[in-house]
């Protein structure tokens, strides 16, 4: 019954890995911009300062919206400011995290700030060989662009709305 069970489950992601890739297809610029849009949405800087942020611990979401800034808003990684928050307890490894993050995102090191320690970790089970801590990054200069993505959000969210009872185009 177990050999059986995991047969089939072994199957069923060979089956949905097949079809999430056809699902897809190939992506276009609109694709692009509509992720990141949406991954700024959720992990993005809403409120306050009025700059350009986005916090994640995720480097492949980070490498998104680098692409996303870079093709979509021709915003140059050396305009890109990035910090590292790190757990207390690993602050012996913070240089290999930051040469981690670096390496994974092309951010040169010299744009990098001085890392934040935040100490509680509520008795969680950090992995050592795989802790990365946040990697936050800013756009110098990025109010107008925070402005203008922020407008788009509100239009996804308005056009939501409005077609909430239709079909979409």
């Amino acid at each position: 019954w177990i050999l059986r069970n995991r047969k089939l489950k072994q199957s069923d992601i060979l089956k949905q890995n097949i079809q999430g890739r056809q699902d897809l297809g190939k992506m276009t610029g609109r694709d692009l911009f509509m992720i990141g849009l949406g991954l700024y949405w959720g992990e993005g800087y809403k409120r306050g300062s009025q700059e350009w942020g986005f916090t994640n611990s995720d480097p492949k979401m980070i490498r998104i919206i680098l692409i996303w800034l870079s093709k979509t808003y021709k915003i140059p990684i050396g305009r890109i400011i990035a910090r590292i928050t790190i757990n207390q307890r690993y602050k012996n490894q913070t240089e290999n995290i930051t040469d981690t993050w670096a390496r994974e995102t092309n951010i040169p090191l010299s744009q990098f700030g001085k890392p934040t320690f935040i100490s509680g970790y509520n008795n969680s089970k950090l992995d050592e060989r795989t802790y990365r801590g946040t990697l936050r990054i800013k756009v110098r200069c990025g109010t107008s662009l925070r402005r203008r993505i922020l407008a788009s959000i509100v239009e996804i969210n308005t056009q939501m709305i409005l077609n909430s009872l239709k079909t979409f185009a």
